[in-house]
């Protein structure tokens, strides 16, 4: 007979009693006691945890993998400061990086990660990063004609030079 189901280092106290069809039982036999094993420890902390800006709406994530018997990753996000953090992705076994995109420019973040078995998680590693600022918004030219005549005229391209930015085509 094997004891299935039963919590993790726990003494138990077995006992036996035969019952016959027509329902005649012997003694109880002499207990015996047993002592599940414990749980096995959770996987080995995530390190060396880092966060960078890699976009004004992205943050690059990297964490070094010390566990070999994680099922996975689990990775949260919390606006800086706030520590009200949400889980953003469960990654598999060995994951090492993730990119996080869709953010707001010129914010913080908190990220936290941590190796998880079945229920059993590891502690978590710590970091932060704030996006980048948004892109300027595109210059704007104004052109007028020093001749007094109508002037009409396209700005295209990428142009270090103004000259070569203005191109007028009088119509």
């Amino acid at each position: 007979y094997t004891a299935n189901g039963l919590a993790a280092n726990t003494s138990y106290i077995f006992q036996v009693t035969v019952r016959d069809q027509a329902h005649n039982e012997t003694n109880p036999s002499v207990t015996a006691s047993a002592t599940t094993n414990p749980p096995p420890p959770p996987p080995a902390n995530p390190t060396g945890f880092s966060a960078s800006a890699s976009s004004d709406t992205a943050i690059s994530l990297l964490w070094t993998d010390n566990a070999n018997d994680e099922t996975g990753y689990r990775l949260e996000r919390s606006a800086g400061g706030q520590n009200n953090f949400a889980i953003i992705a469960t990654l598999a076994a060995n994951a090492t990086s993730f990119n996080d995109n869709g953010l707001t420019a010129s914010t913080s973040f908190d990220y936290r990660v941590s190796a998880f078995r079945n229920a059993d998680f590891s502690g978590f590693a710590t970091a932060s990063a704030t996006t980048d600022d948004p892109p300027p918004p595109p210059a704007s030219v104004d052109y007028f004609s020093i001749s007094g005549s109508a002037v009409a005229g396209t700005v295209s391209g990428s142009h270090t030079n103004l000259a070569e930015a203005l191109r007028l085509d009088p119509s």
